[in-house]
């Protein structure tokens, strides 16, 4: 209930932000909305206050186990004398909270208010951020009379942020009526110590003497979600208002009408039969957006069967809605912009039809029904290769006999799904067969997998279907100290991994595991005698977390198997930690703030503190294994370290200050400050050939008056930097090197100067006007991708015209190479050396390309060709072996309704043609690949001619997968795959490793060894061997089936490398799936004999996880005895994946050999190292050099090797190591973190076991 309230106010005086939906017109004309001061006369008048009962619309209760929120104070609160009856939040749709599947209403309608009012007072906020002046919400007031009127509040402007984000760039209102109202410390699991705040906003009403029947809140569809704790009405003497402009943040919240931000859908449902409205209709949205799509609400029909949904139309590409009626048939309708040339449908009539009627039994294994159980009758279709969707078509439950009936079916259904789940039983997926053979009944324990469970149609459309259910584990225990005593209201974690909600098609055998990766979190606390239990729906790996107030806290992992799994937890009396947080040169950083970052990827642990004067802190009960601990404090970077075994210890933790750079930029000469000038950070790694300095030009510093002070890249332990000055008129200045050390301070005196210049010249000699010269640097060209237009390739490029003499001249730079040049009459290019010898340039005439296109033996129209520039380089070359910046060549023209193609104002030189073929990746996204390219040399003023195609053989095979999976389940269409000529290698021979001892020496080795190869690629020789290199682009079908046309004989290289897109939490990432490498040979013969080279196998990479059993394994080592690793059971493996040509860093060789030097001795753990390279020779050389410890294994060439699939391997070096009990404890170990971690895992082990009673 609300309550009314009495005060006295002084004179009071605010701007007003009230604004109708008519807009700013309306704004002035009606004074709706205060562009002014409203204003009482002096003295005291009576102003009371109502504060409304949002009880009934709380989408969240506040209460003491709120989380962050539980600091808000409940009750009747005054802030600035108004009250405010705070009892829960009312929160409206967000839309980062709605793709994560926190879905609120779109809008809360009704609010009684039921008095007149002269102000309206909110108590309210957003969680999340977005951009000031962006509306997130709006309030609409209906009065009396019928009409309405409403205001946004948008963010900036109104409110902010109630969880202040930590680097916040303002705190300020644009509206002088709103206002941070209250504010207080808290300790939050996801953010340590953080502020928590609430604002107020005070609204003038247009309409003071016409009642307030009612108010509705409405989300604008902002990424933040919009939360209202309190509402109160003002009501008192009318306000007198004062003109006064508003702010400009405050005007843009009505830049835009209310249909840009909301928009609506509009469904109308009948039956099928007879034509009339379903009343009882029901629809489901869900959006799509450019990175996912996300559930965004449902509705219902009116008496007319008409439903609306709100949708974001800013936001939104695509959707699917789902009707639904009790009694018929669910319908799917999808849309999106790509299909209806960039807009949306907002109406359909939908006609259902009435369902069949299925039903049965739900049982337990005993044979008794099961009351209550829920039975989730839906279907699984494929959106796409690899993607599924469920569509949900009804739920019911079974009455007291176990007895359930369903009418939304189709009369002809296949693949039905029903998932049975009930809380005293294990959740079951049937998926409906279309013969009798497989069974009426199924049961858990026939198998493990939901594709296991089937029953026949007959039975369901018979009603004699039974489900049978297996009964829920258990897991149960007791805590005790170390002495046998119980722990009574200890509080009990139980930890497991879920399964992705993602189903499973019934005719996908063995699917790649899918988990979410988050673990899923039940508690309780133990009783007087110390007990605990919990119910759990599946077998598996689990832990139990123990949190008891003077003990430290306890992980025990625990395998749920039988119907009862006994836990027992002992957990030891707590030990303080001693700390102390000091910066660099070891002074005290006092005022600190630390926090448990994550312990067993869990925020179980809360702990929270802060340094005093000398640094110092304690920590009364820390975890005695591995805790994630972050600290931090103002003008130092953020520490992320692991602490192991922190009990009754002493720690220092360093940290470090920003890399920042300070000094001054002079005149030489004069000593004058330079105005203007840019700074451009360079950096080398170490080792690293050729000695080239590169810079980050897309990160410029710009500074004024002589002065800079500027935030720096860090870019690794030991990475050389430099800082270059550049000014107009100057010669850039060069720093001398310094590393990632804090603060530097260097101080420039620029020489006055000049860049590159001269005269270009046209073919016949005259002067070229308006010619387009780009300046090329050491790692940037000019691109052209129009015939003869040039254009630099980024916003820092530079490129300059020259004059009616034509004379041009660029910005002085340290690193400019080379110079291109683009006329009318003709193109040219030259290096920066030479164009400093003769100071001027002579552009050459263009030359012109014509060909046909004859790949395949039809549809040669609309092809698209592109000319580009050749290979510079071969096969086993080093990335960078052209270091003479190239023109991005690629021009693009079609090919006539015969095949014919042409291309004007070619640069001279030679060139390259070849077909493009456009690979979809997605719905929104696309790529090109170029195929069956052929080299052209093009002479100044003439025209070359070239094929593509007309000749070869075409090339037909198949990809099928290891372990009976089908082919299907890859996209083969999304990826590119290539078939490449086997060119002779360069005649360059390899280094002696076994000569070098040392990992200096080695790297010398391979440093002469690479500048041998890019002399070679660079020669003559090594350029024409690269011109004959031919590339042919794997037509797929989506059974794995492929096709190449027009392939010329020869010896060629077929590589594939399949990988999954993968999407969490908004960003997306490929996941490599597994590769194959296949020599293919092309003998003569005629064109109309394809060269089928059958099914080619590949074994597909499954993803590991930790705590699954690692496969069997029959490992050879290089000395020809075998390892079997199910023989290995008892001790600890370390499987470390190497390859002489991805080397394994020196910080992993130090790990390795500490690590074996520590454990291997008293058997705790065994090295395995197992070697991808392409020969057993090149992995016996390299061991031999390296002195690698442990057992060293071939287990075949990168590409084709068994082993690394198996175990997930998707890149060389890395470690993974498997537990004593054949499981996987650790992966993705490198260098110091594998030593930690290994080290973290085998000590805690051994605590475990010396503390273990006797």
């Amino acid at each position: 209930m609300g309550s009314d309230y009495t005060v006295h106010l002084g004179w009071r005086s605010s701007q007003r932000s009230w604004l109708s939906a008519a807009g700013w017109a309306a704004l002035v004309s009606c004074a709706l909305a205060a562009n002014g001061l409203p204003t009482q006369s002096p003295g005291d008048s009576p102003v009371s206050f109502h504060t409304i009962d949002l009880g009934p619309f709380l989408t969240w209760r506040l209460g003491p186990d709120q989380g962050q929120w539980s600091a808000v104070p409940r009750g009747v609160q005054n802030f600035d004398g108004v009250p405010f009856q705070i009892e829960g939040l009312v929160e409206v749709t967000g839309l980062d909270a709605a793709r994560e599947g926190d879905f609120n209403p779109t809008q809360v309608e009704g609010i009684p208010v039921g008095r007149k009012a002269r102000r309206l007072h909110l108590l309210h906020g957003v969680v999340g951020c977005e951009d000031d002046g962006v509306p997130v919400a709006k309030v609409v007031l209906h009065f009396a009379d019928g009409h309405c009127r409403d205001v946004r509040l948008a963010y900036g402007v109104h409110c902010r942020n109630v969880l202040p984000p930590r680097h916040e760039r303002s705190t300020e209102l644009a509206d002088p009526q709103s206002r941070q109202v209250w504010s207080e410390q808290i300790q939050a699991e996801d953010r340590g110590g953080a502020g928590l705040r609430l604002f107020a906003t005070a609204l003038d009403n247009p309409r003071p003497e016409v009642e307030v029947r009612s108010l509705d809140f409405v989300s604008m569809f902002s990424r933040a979600t919009p939360v209202l704790l309190g509402c109160t009405v003002e009501e008192g003497p009318p306000l007198q208002v004062r003109p006064q402009p508003l702010r400009r943040l405050a005007r843009k919240v009505y830049d835009w009408s209310d249909a840009v931000y909301r928009r609506r859908i509009e469904v109308r449902v009948t039956d099928l039969a007879d034509g009339r409205p379903l009343t009882n209709a029901t629809a489901y949205l869900s959006v799509r957006d450019e990175r996912s799509s996300f559930y965004f609400g449902s509705a219902t029909a009116d008496t007319q069967g008409r439903l609306q949904l709100e949708y974001p139309p800013q936001h939104t590409v695509g959707f699917s809605l789902l009707i639904k009626a009790p009694g018929y048939v669910a319908v799917s309708l999808i849309d999106s912009r790509a299909a209806n040339a960039g807009r949306l449908r907002e109406e359909f009539d939908v006609a259902l039809s009435r369902g069949v009627a299925i039903g049965g039994w739900v049982k337990s294994t005993s044979g008794q029904p099961v009351p209550d159980a829920q039975v989730l009758l839906c279907r699984v279709e494929t959106e796409a290769p690899g993607r599924f969707v469920q569509i949900d078509l009804e739920t019911v439950r079974t009455d007291a006999t176990g007895r359930w009936l369903s009418t939304a079916v189709p009369a002809s259904f296949t693949n039905l799904q029903l998932e049975v789940t009930h809380p005293d039983f294990r959740s079951a997926r049937f998926v409906s067969t279309d013969g009798a053979g497989a069974g009426a009944t199924a049961s858990v324990s026939s198998a493990p997998r939901p594709s296991g469970l089937t029953v026949s149609k007959e039975t369901l459309l018979a009603g004699q279907a039974e489900l049978i259910l297996e009964p829920a584990l258990r897991l149960t225990g007791r805590v005790s100290d170390e002495s046998g005593q119980t722990v009574s209201n200890a509080q009990v974690v139980l930890l497991l991994v879920e399964p992705d909600v993602r189903p499973a098609p019934a005719d996908e055998p063995e699917p790649p595991e899918r988990r979410s990766p988050s673990p899923v979190v039940e508690w309780t606390r133990t009783d007087a005698q110390g007990q605990y239990i919990f119910r759990l729906f599946k077998p598996g790996p689990a832990a139990v977390a123990v949190l008891a107030g003077g003990f430290a806290p306890r992980y025990q992992p625990v395998t749920v198997t039988g119907a009862l799994t006994v836990a027992h937890v002992t957990v030891q009396k707590a030990k303080p930690l001693q700390g102390r947080v000091v910066d660099q040169a070891g002074r005290p950083v006092p005022g600190a703030s630390l926090r448990v970052e994550s312990w067993h990827n869990t925020p179980l642990i809360r702990w929270q503190a802060r340094t005093d004067a000398e640094g110092r802190f304690t920590w009364d009960n820390p975890p005695s294994d591995s805790v994630i601990v972050q600290v931090s404090a103002p003008n130092y970077y953020t520490l992320h370290t692991s602490l192991s075994g922190g009990a009754g210890r002493e720690v220092t933790w360093t940290l470090r200050r920003p890399f920042m750079g300070y000094g001054t930029v002079v005149d030489a000469d004069t000593g004058a400050p330079i105005d203007r000038f840019t700074l451009v950070q360079g950096y080398q790694y170490p080792h690293s050939f050729p000695a080239q300095i590169r810079w980050l030009r897309y990160r410029l510093h710009r500074g004024r008056n002589g002065q800079y002070a500027v935030r720096l890249n860090e870019l690794g332990n030991n990475v050389t930097n430099w800082l270059m000055v550049e000014a107009p008129g100057y010669l850039p200045g060069l720093s001398p090197p310094f590393l990632n050390t804090g603060w530097v301070t260097n101080h420039f005196r620029l020489q006055k100067g000049h860049g590159p210049r001269g005269v270009v010249y046209a073919p016949d000699g005259q002067p070229a006007v308006q010619c387009t010269l780009a300046l090329a640097l050491a790692d940037e060209s000019p691109e052209m991708l129009r015939p003869g237009q040039l254009r630099a390739d980024s916003d820092r490029g530079e490129l300059v015209r020259s004059d009616r003499q034509g004379r041009f001249e660029f910005p002085a730079k340290l690193d400019a190479r080379r110079i291109f040049a683009a006329h009318e009459k003709g193109y040219a290019e030259v290096d920066v050396a030479e164009l400093e010898k003769t100071g001027k340039i002579t552009l050459s005439p263009w030359g012109r390309v014509t060909g046909l296109f004859r790949i395949g033996t039809s549809n040669w129209a609309g092809r698209t060709v592109v000319l580009h520039q050749p290979p510079a380089f071969g096969p086993g070359s080093p990335a960078d072996a052209d270091e003479v910046p190239e023109l991005n060549l690629r021009l693009r023209t079609q090919t006539d309704a015969h095949g014919a193609f042409v291309f004007e104002r070619v640069p001279p030189g030679w060139r390259q043609v070849s077909v493009e073929y456009r690979i979809e990746h997605g719905e929104d996204e696309a790529a090109a690949a170029l195929s069956h390219g052929v080299p052209v040399e093009v002479k100044p003023g003439e025209t070359a001619q070239v094929t593509l195609g007309g000749g070869g053989r075409t090339v037909v095979g198949r990809i099928a997968f290891r372990g009976g999976l089908p082919p299907e389940v890859v996209d083969w269409k999304r990826e590119v795959q290539m078939l490449s000529l086997r060119l002779p290698a360069a005649n360059v021979p390899r280094p002696d490793f076994t000569s070098a001892r040392t990992p200096e020496a080695q790297r010398q080795l391979m440093a002469q060894f690479e500048q041998r190869l890019r002399q070679f690629w660079r020669s003559e020789q090594g350029r024409t061997l690269a011109r004959q290199q031919r590339r042919y682009l794997l037509l797929f079908e989506t059974n794995g089936a492929f096709r190449i046309d027009n392939v010329s004989p020869g010896t060629y290289d077929l590589h594939i490398h399949l990988s999954q897109r993968d999407e969490q939490h908004g960003m997306v990432h490929f996941r490599s799936l597994g590769s194959l490498s296949q020599e293919i040979v092309v003998p003569d013969g005629p064109a109309d004999s394809p060269v089928d080279v059958g099914t080619l196998w590949m074994t597909l990479r499954r993803p590991l996880r930790l705590g699954q059993p690692a496969p069997e394994l029959r490992l050879e080592t290089l000395k020809g005895s075998v390892i079997k690793l199910q023989a290995c059971r008892g001790t600890n493996v370390l499987l470390y994946f190497w390859a002489s040509w991805a080397g394994p860093a020196s910080t992993d060789l130090q790990a390795l050999r500490q690590l074996h030097e520590r454990y291997s001795p008293s058997g705790r753990l065994m090295i395995v190292g197992l070697s991808v390279d392409p020969t057993r020779q090149a992995a016996e050389q390299w061991s031999r050099a390296q002195r690698l410890p442990g057992l060293q294994c071939y287990v075949g060439p990168w590409p084709e090797a068994v082993v690394p699939a198996v175990l997930g391997v998707e890149a060389v070096p890395v470690g993974i190591l498997i537990g004593p009990d054949g499981r996987v404890r650790a992966k993705d170990l490198r260098g110091p973190g594998m030593l930690r971690a290994i080290s973290e895992l085998l000590d805690a082990r051994e605590q475990r076991e010396a503390q273990r009673p006797q």
